[in-house]
Formats: C-alpha cells, sequence, structure tokens
C-alpha cells in the first residue's frame, strides 16, 4: 500500500508501479505493516503469608501425638513447615539435630535437650 502526499493532494494506490517522474510536488511513501507487541498481563502473585511465631516454652518438646517430623536446615523452615501443615499450631525445633516436630496443640510437655517450642501466630 503507498501513499502519495502533494500540498494540494492526496492519493492512496495498492502500488506504486505508474509512478510519473515529472510529478514533483508528490512525496510518497510506503505503508508497511508492522506487528505490535503482543501484551500478556502478569498473572497476580499473592504476598507469601509471613511466619509469624513466639518462643512458648524452651529445653522442651510438645508431648502427644505429632503431625509430622518435616526436613528442616533451621528454624525458620521448621516454622514455614508448619505454617503449610493444616492443623498446626506449634513446632519444635532442635538446633543441634535440625529436628524438628509440628503439633496441633501442646497442653503436655516433656524435657528435652536443645529444644524448643514455638506457637505458630495468626495466619
Amino acid at each position: 500500500m503507498f501513499f502519495s502526499h502533494s500540498a494540494t493532494e492526496c492519493k492512496l494506490s495498492d502500488t506504486c508501479d505508474g509512478i510519473n517522474s515529472f510529478e514533483m510536488d508528490f512525496t510518497i511513501y510506503h505503508l508497511a505493516l508492522t506487528v505490535a507487541p503482543i501484551f500478556v498481563p502478569e498473572v497476580p502473585r499473592h504476598a507469601p503469608t509471613p511466619l509469624v511465631y513466639t518462643l512458648w516454652n524452651a529445653v522442651e518438646i510438645c508431648k502427644g501425638t505429632p503431625l509430622a517430623f518435616p526436613t528442616a536446615a533451621d528454624l525458620q523452615a521448621c516454622g514455614v513447615a508448619c505454617l503449610a501443615q493444616l492443623g498446626c499450631a506449634f513446632f519444635s525445633f532442635s538446633s543441634s539435630s535440625r529436628g524438628c516436630q509440628l503439633t496441633s496443640s501442646c497442653d503436655r510437655i516433656r524435657w528435652m535437650t536443645d529444644c524448643v517450642i514455638y506457637e505458630l501466630g495468626a495466619r
């Protein structure tokens, strides 16, 4: 598609085969299609749930039936495992053995060296 323009006229044509070289007052433009970038909206991401916990009891562990014993490299990982576990309200972590225990309640406790009980905060 071509577009010819002068001070007094404007012409649109499919081809530019019949150019009149004696017409000096026209400027010819070639109209080309360009593909616009495709807009892909970003998928909304929810902010991660913050891990909030408080020290419940030091040098002890919750007694009773645990929900899980996940592998945890550190206290933060143990807390995140509790946050992800349905029904988890308490987690006990041993920094020396990297032991992590998740429980739904902690009404009974027992003494255990190097183990601390934490209560998970509001979800």
